[in-house]
């Protein structure tokens, strides 16, 4: 959090020409803020006389200059929160910032970059965690960033916008669902960029995609962008921003999001109007080989030809390999 205050401070004085004249940051405690927020409390209707005390308290902290003055300030605070969450230790958005949604009824924006975490991760410890705390979009198998997309939503205001970075595996995986549902009927999509693998972040291999959604349902035209084989837009994102509502359709489902060109979506029509859906072919698909260790037991022709050498039957268990690689678009690359 000291960083969070100190670039917020470096944001303040960037500008300024006299250092003699920029003054101290005021105390930022209960405005920036860590903790579970995907976790809150039940709320006591009995308790309107704490909340009340609480956002009397907040703004003179905020202000407040001499430490034993700030001191007996947060103490009361403190007190005051410890009493609303039960001593949980849990980030409630409704208790720390109580004022925002009295006068407001939530904020206006939210930007983030929510955490990518399995939710199986570690024994399913995080599924387990959330699974019981009423998130319409959760799935055992997903990723603990589509629970902070519903609770993002929940905290914004009635005309409020939200804004995530986040992973683009929801639009087509089938844990999913739930969440495509969710933008369907609980948001109003407004602009979706998918950026596939490009490298957004250094270091980091990433599927990243950009969502933008308004707080209430309407029916209401989302501006939309493939750059996944576009790298050198990477850098003109904001230029671009004006040309993908004439290239782009969007097909938003709960089945998958797309994101085609018109071209693509002219071929994709025909496809499925003349064709039949894999799943309604009377046919039964299995995985393939599954060897344990490709290092061991896949070996080229000069092995192959050693082994033989060695052993001629070995020419009546060694079987020719097809890997997913191997398959093209319309041939087979045969190799060694």
């Amino acid at each position: 959090m000291d960083v969070a205050k100190l670039r917020l401070w470096l944001s303040l004085v960037v500008d300024e020409n006299d250092y003699a004249d920029i003054k101290p940051l005021p105390n930022l405690d209960y405005k920036i803020v860590a903790g579970n927020s995907l976790l809150g409390v039940e709320k006591d209707i009995f308790n309107h006389h704490l909340f009340a005390e609480l956002e009397e308290l907040k703004p003179l902290y905020f202000e407040a200059t001499k430490s034993a003055k700030k001191k007996e300030l947060k103490d009361k605070i403190d007190a005051l929160i410890a009493q609303l969450t039960g001593n949980k230790a849990v980030f409630d958005f409704e208790i720390y910032f109580s004022e925002v949604f009295h006068k407001k009824g939530g904020f206006d924006v939210v930007i983030g970059n929510p955490p990518y975490i399995q939710l199986q991760r570690n024994g399913g410890a995080l599924a387990d965690l959330y699974q019981n705390s009423g998130y319409k979009t959760f799935a055992r198998m997903g990723d603990i960033y589509m629970l902070f997309y519903e609770k993002g939503h929940q905290v914004l205001s009635g005309n409020g916008n939200l804004c995530f970075i986040t992973s683009n595996k929801w639009m087509r995986a089938g844990y999913g669902k739930k969440l495509r549902k969710y933008f369907l009927t609980e948001t109003s999509p407004k602009l979706l960029i998918d950026f596939g693998d490009a490298p957004l972040f250094e270091n980091a291999t990433t599927y990243t995609n950009i969502l933008l959604f308004g707080k209430k349902p309407q029916d209401t035209a989302s501006l939309v962008a493939d750059l996944s084989t576009k790298p050198d837009l990477m850098g003109k994102l904001s230029a671009y921003l004006n040309a993908p509502k004439k290239n782009y359709v969007p097909e938003f489902g709960e089945k998958r999001y797309l994101i085609v060109d018109k071209t693509e979506a002219a071929i994709k029509q025909k496809i499925e109007e003349r064709g039949i859906p894999l799943m309604d072919w009377d046919i039964k698909i299995y995985r393939g080989i599954i060897t344990g260790y490709n290092k061991a037991f896949i070996i080229d022709g000069v092995k192959r030809t050693e082994l033989i050498t060695e052993d001629p039957k070995s020419a009546e268990i060694i079987k020719p390999v097809l890997r997913g690689k191997d398959i093209k678009r319309y041939t087979i690359e045969k190799r060694d």
